[in-house]
């Protein structure tokens, strides 16, 4: 009597496949709500009437600040180096509303470096959620009650520049690297203090 053969189910042959656990890992991961922003300023009607009367003004950083009324928007803003001004869209599911021109005062020896989108590696609930473990591991009495990031190019390179700010007055701040999420700089100052510098920004 001839033996039978045994059958192999379909499960396993697609397992076996070469790139199929990547393929079914990548198709997990969550989507950058970051670069979907972007993506869908750029592709608007307000962003291609401002670009015609704005070719020289670059992208210089995202803006997410993490509250009920705010953290389904992203902020991005597009820096002209000759006038010194940022102008801002706040992308929401709303659709985008366009913020005057702000005057950027800065030094001299600090220009405003322009972001590679190439290098937008995390979503902003990833970020946050580091930002959150790191708070825990190296900050533990200071609770927290409000957090935002900018992702903005700096001399250290291109980062999530992350504040957060604690009941306690205080700010804490994380930098993490935009590629690899590597925690790069931390520190903590009092509030009152941020407008010289000690939160971060």
């Amino acid at each position: 009597m001839a033996k039978k053969k045994s059958a192999k189910s379909t499960q396993g042959v697609k397992e076996n496949k070469p790139g199929w656990r990547l393929a079914m890992k990548a198709a997990t991961l969550p989507k950058n709500d970051l670069l979907i922003a972007l993506e869908k300023l750029e592709k608007s009607a307000e962003y291609t009437s401002w670009r015609k009367s704005e070719p020289d003004s670059y992208l210089a950083h995202f803006f997410y600040l993490d509250d009920p009324e705010n953290r389904e928007s992203v902020q991005i803003g597009y820096y002209n180096e000759k006038k010194q001004r940022m102008t801002t869209f706040v992308v929401g599911p709303a659709g985008i509303e366009v913020q005057p021109d702000l005057e950027v005062l800065k030094r001299e020896e600090t220009p405003l470096l322009a972001l590679d989108r190439g290098i937008v590696g995390f979503d902003s609930k990833t970020i946050l959620a580091k930002a959150d473990i790191e708070q825990a591991d190296k900050y533990p009495r200071q609770p927290v009650f409000r957090k935002f990031f900018i992702l903005q190019k700096l001399d250290i390179g291109q980062v999530y520049n992350v504040t957060l700010f604690t009941q306690t007055f205080k700010t804490i701040n994380f930098k993490f690297d935009a590629r690899s999420g590597e925690l790069l700089k931390h520190n903590m100052g009092s509030l009152i203090q941020m407008d010289k510098g000690a939160g971060g920004l």
